[in-house]
């Protein structure tokens, strides 16, 4: 697969994998391609070349963006039940707010994500993306903002969701590229499983 703008071919030689069961990390250095890649896996973005077998017009895919953005005046939980919404699904209360617990949110169901410090913007961005029956996950720097605690509940629930879906995450992350069971590095343009 090749992607370019104009003349600056951003992605060349891609060939990846990404399979239920295991959490593939996407790496590279900065400006290598990473969130490019993402935004072709999501159908976003088409190749400028090459093809995508099982395209994600067929799967339900979800997506949380490098950096998160949610409509104003919503708390945490009407996010999460706007998203279940959208994508057709019925909202589980109980469901949403294990998923909140989990990623330590638990004191701020009800307040309105602009109040949310990055990091806490962060964590429900990721929320968001899991909460929905999806058969692709694409995570763009996912623990970026968060300490090494915060980060583990992350790759946790990653690790978790990686058994219902197939999960690709772009990062520079150590501790989730050490969970990852597979691997591919846009520098070498390597895939290793």
């Amino acid at each position: 697969m090749i992607k370019s703008f104009g003349d600056v071919h951003v992605l060349q030689g891609v060939s990846l994998t990404v399979e239920r069961g295991e959490i593939t990390a996407i790496v590279g250095r900065s400006g290598s391609g990473k969130s490019t890649l993402l935004s072709i896996l999501s159908g976003y973005l088409p190749p400028t070349s090459g093809t995508l077998e099982n395209p994600s017009e067929a799967l339900e895919v979800s997506v949380c963006p490098a950096v998160p953005a949610f409509p104003d005046g919503l708390t945490a939980r009407e996010v999460l039940d706007l998203t279940v919404r959208i994508k057709h699904q019925q909202p589980n209360p109980l469901e949403r707010d294990e998923l909140l617990k989990r990623l330590g949110l638990q004191d701020l169901y009800d307040r309105v994500t602009s109040e949310l410090s990055g990091g806490e913007r962060q964590r429900l961005a990721v929320a968001r993306c899991l909460i929905v029956d999806a058969s692709l996950m694409l995570l763009d720097e996912p623990t970026a903002q968060l300490d090494h605690r915060n980060a583990q509940r992350v790759i946790d629930l990653l690790a978790d969701a990686a058994w219902r879906a197939a999960v690709a995450c772009a990062t520079h992350d150590a501790q989730l590229i050490r969970q990852a069971r597979a691997f591919y590095s846009l520098d070498i343009g390597r895939h290793v499983g």
